[in-house]
């Protein structure tokens, strides 16, 4: 075992060929300790160490996916979903959905990038990334 969480592991997802990325859940139901492991890591699998430490979502992370080779997503009990940027461990975009969700796809077509998502209304939500536009 390469390290132990103080919560339940939601999601594992490789990150290319050395990165693993793990989503953490939060251990307790007290909604006023909420935000307490709600994190994803980035793993180096060749030397066991964690190398960032994502932070911004407020319940548990309950599924990642890698986007390309630098963004990943991730979808939440806290009704977001999260679009990073790992060259620097910041959210560049998140999405305030009507449910709770519990797994994530990413799906790339010809001409455009879509995010899939189920929620725990028995909703399926299908999003399009798109580059910001020129001001």
């Amino acid at each position: 075992m390469i390290y132990s969480y103080e919560a339940s592991v939601n999601a594992v997802m490789r990150f290319g060929d050395t990165y693993i990325i793990s989503a953490a859940g939060n251990p307790t139901i007290n909604k006023n300790l909420r935000g307490y492991n709600c994190t994803l890591k980035v793993w180096n699998c060749t030397t066991g160490a964690i190398e960032q430490t994502l932070t911004g979502h407020e319940d548990q992370v309950t599924a990642v996916a890698v986007l390309d080779h630098q963004l990943i997503v991730s979808a939440s009990e806290d009704h977001t979903l999260k679009v990073w940027n790992l060259a620097t461990s910041n959210v560049i975009a998140s999405i305030k959905l009507d449910a709770a969700l519990y797994c994530l796809a990413f799906v790339r077509q010809k001409d455009r990038n879509l995010v899939v998502a189920g929620g725990r209304v028995g909703a399926l939500y299908c999003l399009e990334l798109v580059e910001p536009m020129g001001e």
